[in-house]
């Protein structure tokens, strides 16, 4: 019996750890089938494919292809106050504007909808932390969102805690 109980627990523990690292891997890993030239981000299909508890998560479909991610959540503490915990593209289409449509349609639903504040942790998808290439990252993602407006409440070596006002 006491096996049996260990082996679900490492079972429930992978399972937890294959869940939560999918989505970086989904946008961090190359597809197997080559980008159209250029998308048009308006064009984009929007599925709501997981909601757990107070947490969003919105696919961006090309062709019925995921190639975008946002998922968000709200603050229990600050009802008034939307939490981007993650936004990701597909390293195939990068570069053309999408995460950048993405991220703005968001804002104006969340400000449409109420919400006063979002906030958000800058993190580059990386699992060597703390080298060049992720201080550089950091660095390109933190620019990225201040031209959304987003500024820098508190910030360290691996992450900045930022946040935008959504009043017009």
């Amino acid at each position: 019996m006491k096996k049996i109980i260990v082996s679900l627990l490492i079972l429930c523990a992978n399972l937890y750890s294959a869940s939560n690292n999918y989505y970086g891997q989904l946008f961090t890993k190359k597809t197997d089938h080559a980008p159209p030239s250029k998308i048009d981000p308006k064009k984009l299909d929007i599925s709501i494919i997981r909601k757990y508890e107070n947490q969003v998560s919105l696919f961006y479909l090309h062709e019925k292809q995921k190639i975008a991610q946002i998922r968000y959540r709200i603050n229990q503490n600050e009802k008034h106050t939307v939490i981007i915990d993650e936004i990701c593209v597909c390293q195939e289409y990068r570069g053309q504007g999408i995460g950048t449509h993405v991220l703005k349609k968001f804002l104006e639903t969340a400000r449409d909808h109420g919400y006063i504040t979002c906030s958000l942790c800058a993190v580059p998808l990386d699992q060597n932390k703390l080298n060049k290439e992720y201080k550089k990252k950091l660095k390109k993602l933190i620019k990225w969102y201040k031209k959304s407006g987003f500024q820098i409440v508190k910030q360290n070596k691996i992450s900045a805690k930022m946040q935008k006002s959504l009043n017009k």
